[in-house]
């Protein structure tokens, strides 16, 4: 087994232990915040991070991105990248400061000054780890970040859970970004022994520019895009519904995303390495996405069905409102699994410039069946129309990524659809099962209910995708350094 593969996948189990672990304590410490903090609370956290999520695109730049799909960098390289990113952080730390006034202002609600000031620190923060952490990645070493992260998000979970405890409400929520972003930089300095020299070159700077330009672009759009929705509703529907569609979109797109994400973090770097060879650029690609359909297809739809449950057992009545969105950001979730893996390969192959033009004409519709929808059905006309949008999307980005790599549709993508045949067949089967527990106390029911999706799963993979669970059990084996069956990644 070549060296490239060994570290791929145990980029891989590193990077889903990262994403699974924090999606796990996130979840756990989520029950407990959600029941002491109320919609409110969650309402003017988001109405904040609206603004400050574009803000963390733009401290990276794109350059992250540009390093690593470069062949090699320099300490120059490097250095410019580290203090342009610092004069950035400054520059958005005080405007942070001069803007949160009138962020309040805009949405009617004075409380937000000193929490967005607060914030503000967090652009400080964030600009130290951008090189840090591309470093760490460009040598696959997921290991260290995953404790890294996973640490952070403890402490900081854990210090927001006793604030909210003492009764300092949205405060706590604050407390958690500035924590985790302070623990991350430490994390990030102590485990990469790089430093950064007392030079800045202009020549440098504008050779990442090109590429890193478009990127920055795609993530402003997508950040902006993203952000659309919150501003709406904060704005018209009110902060109560922010706090209710935030929740149910981060308790459901968070753990999707870092699911996908933990491919886009390990194969944009390892695609970048064979960018020139298009065989094992199409099939590692293929394969990819279909190990990331076999789980999330048949789990989202088991989120689907059990949504009821989940939130009258894990977050208590006050949350009912949330439920459909909930589920219809399952729906949503089907096609987000897979855009970073989709990302991943056309950023390898240098083409940022189509990735940013493709996002431009998918967020600009995003915007409109948004707004179309959310005037009609308010709240969930909002979801639905994010929803609509991100089938639109999936099949935008695929149209460009079959030109790129030369993919014909159908039969490279026969896994995905056999993987969601057989998700649609075991989510009807649990929709038929969820009437004859609905009698039983909501711990059992969804106890009972998940045990059967488990049978299901594993059955039906078995019966009628067992090449694609051999290729998840030789997957495991190869990180136990076991000699695989299949040779699933080498071709």
């Amino acid at each position: 087994m070549s060296s490239l593969k060994k570290k791929v996948l145990v980029g891989f189990f590193w990077q889903g232990l990262d994403r699974f672990g924090i999606q796990l304590l996130t979840l756990i410490f989520s029950v407990f915040l959600l029941r002491i903090l109320s919609p409110q609370d969650y309402g003017w956290m988001g109405m904040i991070l609206v603004f400050y999520g574009l803000s963390e695109a733009i401290i990276d730049g794109g350059f992250g991105d540009a390093l690593i799909q470069r062949k090699e960098v320099s300490q120059t390289d490097l250095s410019t990248v580290f203090w342009a990113n610092i004069a950035i952080g400054i520059a958005l730390f005080c405007l942070g400061l001069l803007l949160a006034p009138l962020i309040a202002m805009f949405y009617g609600e004075p409380k937000l000054t000193p929490l967005a000031r607060v914030l503000a620190f967090s652009f400080l923060l964030a600009s130290l780890n951008v090189v840090q952490r591309t470093l760490i990645k460009r040598s696959l070493n997921f290991k260290a970040l995953s404790i890294i992260n996973i640490s952070a998000l403890i402490c900081a979970q854990g210090t927001g859970l006793m604030l909210a405890y003492r009764d300092f409400g949205v405060w706590s929520l604050v407390a958690i970004q500035i924590i985790n972003y302070s623990i991350m930089a430490i994390g990030l300095w102590f485990s990469n022994k790089w430093r950064p020299s007392f030079v800045f070159s202009k020549a440098s700077l504008s050779t990442l520019y090109g590429f890193s330009i478009n990127v920055l672009g795609f993530n402003l759009l997508n950040k902006l895009a993203a952000k659309f929705d919150r501003i709406y509703i904060g704005k018209f529907l009110g902060v109560a519904s922010l706090g209710f569609y935030e929740n149910a979109s981060r308790l459901m797109t968070k753990p999707v995303s870092s699911f996908s994400g933990t491919f886009f973090n390990v194969l944009f770097p390892s695609f970048s390495k064979i960018s020139e060879d298009t065989e094992k650029l199409k099939s590692t690609y293929i394969e990819a996405m279909a190990m990331v359909s076999f789980f999330i297809f048949p789990g989202l739809l088991g989120l689907f069905f059990s949504a009821d449950l989940i939130v009258k057992l894990l977050f208590g009545t006050k949350w009912l409102p949330m439920i459909p969105l909930f589920q219809i950001f399952c729906i949503q979730g089907l096609m987000i699994s897979l855009s970073p893996i989709s990302n991943s390969i056309i950023l390898a192959l240098g083409k940022s410039k189509m990735i940013f033009n493709y996002g431009l004409l998918a967020q600009g519709l995003k915007v409109f069946f948004f707004l179309t929808l959310g005037h009609f059905y308010g709240l969930k006309g909002v979801a639905l129309g994010i929803t609509i949008n991100s089938i639109v999307i999936f099949f935008i980005r695929q149209r460009a990524i079959n030109k790129v790599v030369e993919l014909n549709f159908f039969p490279h993508y026969f896994p995905l659809f056999k993987n969601l045949i057989i998700a649609l067949i075991i989510g009807f089967l649990l929709f038929s099962f969820s009437h004859f527990i609905s009698d039983f106390t909501h711990s059992v029911a969804l106890f009972l209910y998940w045990s059967v999706w488990t049978i299901l799963f594993f059955g039906f993979s078995y019966f009628f995708n067992n090449e694609q669970l051999l290729r998840i059990l030789n997957f495991v084996k190869v990180l136990l350094d076991k000699k695989p069956k299949m040779e699933e990644f080498s071709n």
